[in-house]
């Protein structure tokens, strides 16, 4: 289970698929209003096969951006950790940035592309993205 020191509410994702290359990379928004439930400077959550870019945590409170060089990914619990030098306090509203990337797969789980032959020539159709990795990719492990 996630800790609850911080409740995420509000999520911006977009996310641009490379189908010939099998790619996928967007970029996530995660808003925590008032929700930051006691004094962290960590915040952790859900994340398998992705490639983390430009994590930054904006603290209303503090008036800073910080910035995580160096999530920490554990791929044996699907989980990352990012840590901020300044503890974001409690009460105050914090904003998470990041990019990210992966790789479309061919197995029905994750973020995955389908494809189909017409006159000879493979072609591929939007991918597919299922509830369980979408909340990988929001982060937050909940429904």
């Amino acid at each position: 289970r996630l800790p609850l020191d911080v409740k995420p509410t509000h999520y911006d994702v977009s996310i641009k698929t490379d189908l010939e290359n099998s790619l996928f990379e967007g970029v996530v928004k995660i808003e925590y209003p008032a929700d930051v439930k006691k004094k962290t400077s960590t915040i952790v959550f859900n994340s398998a096969d992705l490639k983390l870019n430009d994590t930054s945590l904006y603290s209303d409170e503090l008036k800073i951006m910080q910035v995580d060089h160096s999530p920490s990914l554990d791929d044996k619990v699907e989980r990352c950790v990012l840590s901020f030098s300044t503890p974001v306090p409690a009460g105050s509203k914090a904003t998470l940035s990041m990019s990210f990337s992966g790789e479309l797969t061919g197995a029905m789980m994750g973020s995955y592309k389908s494809s189909f032959e017409h006159d000879g020539t493979k072609k591929y159709y939007t991918p597919h993205i299922t509830v369980t990795y979408l909340r990988i990719i929001r982060g937050n492990g909940r429904a």
